[in-house]
């Protein structure tokens, strides 16, 4: 007959997920039972059941519960996203709702995506990981609590109203903000520097970097996340898939930075250059690129230059605006040959695809020219923009899909979410393509010149002595 003491303990256990219990629950709750027996301990205590909980979470948090999480993250950033962009901001309680998606089920769902990512990965322990996930949710909380009194502020200083107690309390919020999140953060970084530094140091170091942190995150999430959350969300949702991929398969991950992959998940047919390079050029194509480069260098430059003072360099030019259109559709064109030359640079790493991203990128860049050219008053500007931006998001995006096995469903779920992340990035490359280009000429000539002045010369027969 089961002592009140094991049946607590089997209880506790049930933290612990079935196919672990079926395997190890016996042993377990013998051992367990057994030394509390020792040691004259009549109920588990409460930092032994904290443990035997947190551990069992640990266990059930897979990382699948990664991907779920952060694929909710996506879409609840891309959501606020798409509010923020679309004349239904103009609603009263769509602004609430574009608040509570990007400032707290956006960030919070990231959060826990990232802690459970740390604690399979060894980072965090469980009880540390545990904390860390209850903490997220007063912080976020308070944190779009303090969002939308400030909103609320800033609207009645408008309509010159007197100021309600709920917009007056946007410094309290934002400080308790700011102290959650502090303390939300400690407990992990005190369980990443244990056995790092003594126990009075660490403890000053991981407080200082907490409230730091904090304060850095919040003004993050308040003032960027409703449209550059999905990215980190994007990110972080192929790594998930990634891991969870490869800890189904049962392989160690490898060395290839930001996937966790050694090579990809399948086969991948990479064409293969004589030259032996790592861009597959050999001189001639490398002092082909820096010219090319060079060349978009100096007409990207030219494009902005005239973008912004074009409507003094000639009557026939019109107003400053119509001197911004003409010189966001010269650098616009301005971009191709950057494109192009960025594709051949990594046509070895990622194979054919390259072409393909390449070309939707340039149509996207041609259907904004003409987008500008049609002007600000047009009604199709907009549209074309933001069509523009969805084919430079998938551009972006189809690459990363060698790094994505399993069923075509779920490659193509996660590559249409990669995508649309990517085209809230790509509404600010496409309008500011004028501007964009230079620094990708710049980068590619740098690259390519540096390549040419530290190649090795080749070592011919000729050099070769005979003994």
């Amino acid at each position: 007959m089961s002592s009140p003491r094991r049946k607590k303990y089997a209880r506790l256990l049930r933290w612990y997920p079935q196919r672990w219990r079926a395997e190890h629950g016996r042993f377990m709750l013998d051992t367990l039972d057994e030394y509390a027996s020792d040691q004259g301990i009549m109920r588990p205590s409460l930092a032994e059941a904290w443990s035997i909980r947190s551990h069992g979470m640990g266990e059930r948090a897979s990382y699948r519960w990664a991907v779920v999480f952060a694929a909710l993250s996506l879409v609840a950033f891309f959501g606020a996203a798409v509010i923020l962009l679309s004349n239904t901001l103009l609603v009263p309680e769509v602004g609430v709702v574009r608040t509570l998606l990007a400032v707290l089920v956006g960030p919070l769902t990231l959060a826990v995506a990232a802690i459970v990512i740390l604690h399979r990965r060894g980072t965090l322990s469980a009880p540390a990981a545990l904390c860390a996930a209850m903490g997220t949710v007063p912080t976020f909380t308070f944190t779009a609590l303090a969002a939308m009194s400030v909103a609320l502020g800033f609207d009645e200083a408008d309509a010159g109203t007197a100021r309600t107690w709920f917009a007056s309390a946007g410094l309290l919020l934002i400080l308790l903000t700011w102290c959650t999140g502090a303390l939300t953060l400690l407990v992990p970084l005190l369980s990443v520097l244990k056995n790092k530094l003594p126990r009075t140091l660490r403890w000053v170091v991981a407080s200082l970097m907490a409230a730091f942190l904090s304060l850095i995150l919040a003004g993050l999430v308040m003032t960027s996340g409703q449209i550059f959350g999905s990215l980190p969300a994007a990110a972080l949702l192929l790594l998930a898939i990634i891991k969870a991929q490869r800890s189904q398969q049962g392989v160690q991950p490898g060395k290839l930075p930001g996937a966790g992959l050694s090579q990809p998940p399948y086969p991948v047919k990479v064409p293969s250059y004589s030259a032996g390079t790592k861009s597959g050029c050999n001189k001639t194509g490398f002092i082909k690129i820096s010219a090319v480069a060079l060349f978009s260098l100096v007409l990207g430059m030219t494009c902005a230059a005239f973008a912004l003072t074009g409507s003094n360099w000639g009557a026939g030019v019109g107003d400053a605006n119509r001197a911004m259109n003409l010189g966001l559709a010269a650098g616009a064109l301005a971009t191709l040959p950057v494109v192009v030359l960025s594709a051949v640079m990594l046509l070895p790493r990622f194979g054919a695809v390259m072409w393909f991203s390449a070309g939707l990128a340039c149509v996207a860049l041609l259907v904004v020219a003409v987008a500008q050219l049609l002007g600000a008053e047009h009604s199709l500007q907009w549209p074309l923009i933001l069509a523009a931006a969805v084919m430079v998001g998938f551009a972006l995006a189809v690459p990363l899909g060698r790094w994505i096995s399993g069923s075509l469903t779920l490659r193509v779920a996660a590559l249409g979410g990669l995508g649309l992340a990517c085209s809230l990035l790509g509404i600010y490359l496409v309008t500011a393509a004028a501007f964009v280009a230079p620094w990708g000429a710049a980068v590619l000539l740098f690259y390519s010149l540096r390549r040419l002045a530290h190649r090795k010369p080749r070592v011919g027969p000729h050099l070769v002595s005979q003994h």
